[in-house]
């Protein structure tokens, strides 16, 4: 009862005023500073790699915004978007748990029936130009302690067939001490510090990274001819039934074990109303996972993993730049 009456009372009645604006935009002001201008390598992941993959604002634009953006921002700004959008007809609950169902809906009715309605809102243009070639662009970061590589290939939307290809792809390139990249560059190699990558799921078009640290001793140019080399055996070379089927069934343990939470329960239920409009995808879409084929991910390795569909940023210690010169 009590977190229902905190989120309706959120919805109907947030008390915004010049004072508490004030201090927010200080907080958020001062958290950019932390997390993105003062970290090593953040700049590249909040904001330059999106504006250089992204043509759309709507995802070339960073969500926290500029330190300008936040100048500019005024109170009826604030106010003008919660009323718009915090509406019950823009909202998804789920409520998860141990419950009486008819008591708990009437609780939820209780809160939220009497809260107006919104006007529904247009869906946000999300297309994207096709890319039709490479871009690239240099970084010099005052904080990073090594150089890195970082690039982004655009890829299908959350939903979309591929788009459960490319997730397994993940795994086979980047989930564990087993995966391929980790063992040619960490491992064998020895020639990056630190590595991750995979999918950055979104509603529109999304994007396949990759972020690699480099060693002392070795290049950006070594490390992507390196990721490129792999990334041919996965467009040439059909993937072992063997390899697939071990990381589909981490992926499948992995989410049933997260299914044991009630957070996550509800989680994926809110998203798939929200994204989908179809609660019920609760129930299937680990088999969208389980039917990926090594065909699937030959072809979408082929879709995908070309030079003219990436953006590339190499990023270089600032310090070093200046003593080179």
């Amino acid at each position: 009862r009590l977190v229902l009456w905190l989120e309706a009372d959120r919805m109907s009645s947030l008390a915004v005023n010049r004072d508490n604006f004030e201090n927010q935009r200080s907080t958020v002001k001062e958290e950019r500073r932390l997390r993105v201008d003062n970290a090593p390598y953040a700049p590249v992941f909040y904001e330059l790699l999106d504006e250089l993959t992204y043509q759309n604002w709507a995802y070339k634009h960073s969500v926290i915004g500029s330190m300008a953006d936040l100048d500019k921002a005024v109170l009826d700004d604030v106010i003008e978007f919660h009323n718009r959008f915090y509406k019950p007809n823009n909202a998804v609950l789920a409520i998860v748990g141990d419950f009486n169902a008819e008591e708990t809906l009437g609780l939820v009715k209780e809160y939220f029936e009497e809260i107006a309605s919104g006007d529904n809102q247009p869906p946000v243009d999300l297309t994207e130009s096709e890319q039709t070639s490479e871009k690239r662009m240099n970084w010099n970061d005052k904080f990073a302690p090594m150089p890195a590589y970082v690039c982004a290939y655009h890829i299908s939307p959350y939903g979309a067939k591929d788009y459960y290809t490319m997730e397994l792809i993940e795994k086979i390139l980047f989930d564990g001490e087993s995966s391929r990249l980790y063992r040619l560059l960490v491992e064998e190699q020895q020639a990056a510090l630190h590595l991750f990558g995979g999918v950055d799921s979104r509603i529109g078009p999304s994007t396949f990274m990759f972020f690699a640290q480099i060693a002392p001793g070795h290049s950006i140019g070594e490390i992507e001819t390196m990721i490129e080399n792999e990334l041919k055996k996965l467009k040439n070379e059909r993937v072992a039934d063997r390899e697939l089927q071990k990381v589909k069934n981490k992926f499948k343990a992995e989410h049933i074990t997260r299914l044991e939470r009630a957070y996550y329960k509800a989680d994926l239920l809110c998203k798939y109303t929200a994204v989908f409009d179809d609660p019920n995808l609760f129930h299937n879409e680990l088999d969208r996972f389980l039917e990926v084929t090594p065909e699937d991910i030959q072809k979408a390795a082929n879709r995908y993993f070309r030079r003219e569909n990436r953006s590339v940023i190499e990023v270089v210690p600032a310090r070093k730049t200046v003593e080179s010169n």
